[in-house]
Formats: C-alpha cells, structure tokens, sequence
C-alpha cells in the first residue's frame, strides 16, 4: 500500500507525475487555499503533507495528523 499524502496546491505534472509513482495523493482541485477544517480533516488519515506558503499550517493542524 502507498504511503498516503496531502497537496494542499496546484503543482506542475512534471512534478506529480512522480509523486504518482510513490504516493497515493490527495490534492486541493480548487484556485483557493484550504480552509482550516479542511486542512484538518484532510490531514487525519495522511502519512505526508505537502502545503503551499500560503497555507497556515499551526499546532492544531498538525495535532490532527497522528502519523
């Protein structure tokens, strides 16, 4: 089983397409940063974070990622 992450941005294919390979990924589809209840409950089943500079990510966010 792939480890699972999330991508809380839009990233280029070219740096997806490995990702792909190694990771089973949950990325932010829409123009806009995540919310914090949205970055909370998606980083609940995640092994791995990958957040954009704008994203606000606290003691709070990362309490809720047990892995």
């Amino acid at each position: 089983m792939k480890t699972r992450i999330l991508i809380t941005g839009h990233l280029p294919e070219n740096v997806i397409l490995p990702l792909k390979e190694k990771y089973q990924m949950e990325m932010n589809q829409e123009d806009c940063p995540l919310d914090r209840q949205a970055l909370i409950s998606g980083v609940k089943d995640k092994h791995g974070l990958l957040s954009m500079l704008n994203d606000s990510i606290n003691e709070e966010v990362l309490a809720c990622a047990p892995h």
